[in-house]
């Protein structure tokens, strides 16, 4: 349970359940911005000094190194906003989400909706919520003992 707390939050309240989970962020925008900086620097001034000794077709490919980094960054940045929430208020669970470009919400009646966990040999775990037919899966930003954790959780919330 320690692991889904730590990577996500997850309240409770005056008979309403909540739990968020974000994926693990560990570097600011400030942080970022030096860690790219201080790489394009330090590839930049390898490759200056071989394009010194003669080498000079290094650089080019120094250029492309840094904007594929520039790039990687930019595509962490544009998932910054990425969530997964569960929110059962009453009779009502309601799912909401937003992974890239993708998002949505579902509201299921707490009665009717199962907690549905699938775990394969191979370690990976699959956890989602079913109610009326819909399968809907969450946990994307969990360790496998997390998702556990949060079917566990979800079991005695749905029967309460």
């Amino acid at each position: 349970m320690a692991q889904v707390i730590s990577q996500a939050g997850l309240a409770e309240s005056d008979g309403v359940f909540e739990f968020i989970s974000r994926p693990n962020r560990s570097l600011t925008r400030a942080q970022q911005q030096r860690v790219f900086w201080g790489l394009a620097g330090v590839c930049f001034g390898i490759a200056s000094a071989f394009a010194a000794l003669g080498y000079w077709l290094v650089l080019p490919f120094a250029g492309l190194e840094i904007g594929l980094l520039a790039w990687a960054f930019e595509a962490i940045r544009a998932r910054e906003s990425d969530y997964e929430s569960v929110t059962i208020r009453g009779d009502t669970l309601v799912l909401e989400w937003h992974e890239g470009k993708r998002s949505g919400r579902r509201e299921m009646n707490r009665h009717w909706a199962r907690v549905i966990c699938h775990c394969r040999r191979s370690g990976r775990c699959r956890l989602s919520l079913r109610s009326h037919g819909r399968e809907t899966e969450l946990g994307h930003f969990l360790s496998d003992e997390g998702r556990l954790a949060l079917a566990q959780i979800l079991r005695r919330q749905l029967l309460q």
